[in-house]
């Protein structure tokens, strides 16, 4: 009899501490690519990539002034393949009195076959709604920026994909 009893009690206790058990959820973690989105070589990379496919209607998302580049207007679009793992460096130089800041990325063109690298430099600012796009009339002499202005090198990893 006290066997059943101990047993019974058990049995009682072990399904209150199912049925009143939380139930556990997964915290939901913030997602990153908004952050990336609107930084200077986020923007920038992703102009750098849509030039390299010519992709217009991509290219014209990162654009201060829509309109303001139209070269590759009336192309065709390539499928190339073109990631963050091409890019082998980017540096930032942060032009504080203009409030542009000028990026700097080495790559491998996906274009060319000899494995070189090339470097672009784009002028980056603020759109009226605190969007960063890439300012193509920007005039500037970029050996000038760099003696003057101190770069901070981004990890082409951040980029994302």
């Amino acid at each position: 009899m006290r066997k059943l009893f101990v047993s019974l009690f058990c049995m009682l206790l072990l399904f209150g501490v199912v049925a009143c058990q939380k139930q556990v959820t997964k915290k939901t973690q913030a997602p990153t690519s908004t952050v990336q989105e609107n930084t200077p070589s986020y923007v920038a990379y992703e102009f750098l990539k849509a030039s390299l496919q010519t992709d217009y209607e991509e290219e014209q998302k990162y654009l201060y002034q829509q309109g303001s580049y139209e070269i590759h207007k009336n192309q065709e679009k390539q499928s190339i393949i073109f990631t963050p793992k091409n890019v082998s460096g980017i540096k930032e130089y942060n032009d504080k009195i203009d409030k542009i800041i000028f990026v700097w990325i080495e790559y491998s063109n996906p274009h060319s076959s000899s494995g070189s690298t090339e470097t672009e430099v784009y002028a980056v600012r603020k759109d009226e709604k605190g969007n960063y796009k890439v300012d193509i009339k920007a005039i500037f002499d970029f050996s000038t920026v760099k003696q003057q202005i101190q770069p901070k090198v981004i990890n082409p990893e951040s980029l994302g994909e």
